[in-house]
């Protein structure tokens, strides 16, 4: 048999070195494991931020297309959302045109349904008096829209009504 085998001070020797390298080796792994596990977290925490900032970029960017006309939503015919009905009831909008509507057929009777539309834009950017201006502008203000907004609601108003009375009004 070898001499070192029995050699005490050989055995501790080896049994250090091993020892020793086994006692590296498993700190190593330990760091690293830590270091993944920090290094997972830190994506983590870097993804739910960049979550975080698309989900503010895509409100804000709703906020901005709701922002330009909150009133009226698109499609064909432009109706009103619920903000239009409400800025509507307040206005007595409904009312208004329909006094004011029987006024106006002689100058629409022969328009298509785009035409009358054209024609309440008109009439709402510019036929309408110093007390509507003020009404407008103090329900814009209200809501914190653009006074566009509330006269697009008696635009809509205003063309359903004559619309109705022209006999071209959809069936609801």
């Amino acid at each position: 048999m070898p001499e070192w085998i029995t050699d005490i001070r050989a055995i501790l020797g080896i049994l250090t070195v091993v020892v020793g390298a086994t006692w590296t080796i498993a700190y190593w792994v330990a760091s690293v494991n830590s270091d993944r596990r920090a290094l997972r977290r830190d994506i983590d925490d870097d993804r739910n931020t960049i979550k975080g900032f698309m989900d503010e970029i895509r409100s804000d960017i709703k906020k901005i297309l709701t922002g330009l006309s909150p009133s009226i939503a698109t499609g064909s015919p432009i109706t009103l959302t619920d903000l239009g009905e409400q800025i509507a009831a307040d206005l007595g909008a409904y009312n208004w045109a329909s006094g004011l509507a029987p006024s106006l057929l002689e100058e629409v009777r022969d328009r298509k349904p785009f035409q009358v539309d054209e024609f309440c834009v008109h009439y709402t950017e510019n036929r309408l008096g110093e007390e509507w201006g003020e009404r407008i502008a103090a329900s814009a203000y209200e809501r914190g829209i653009p006074k566009e907004g509330v006269r697009a609601v008696l635009r809509v108003v205003l063309r359903d009504e004559l619309l109705k009375l022209l006999g071209l009004a959809e069936a609801d």
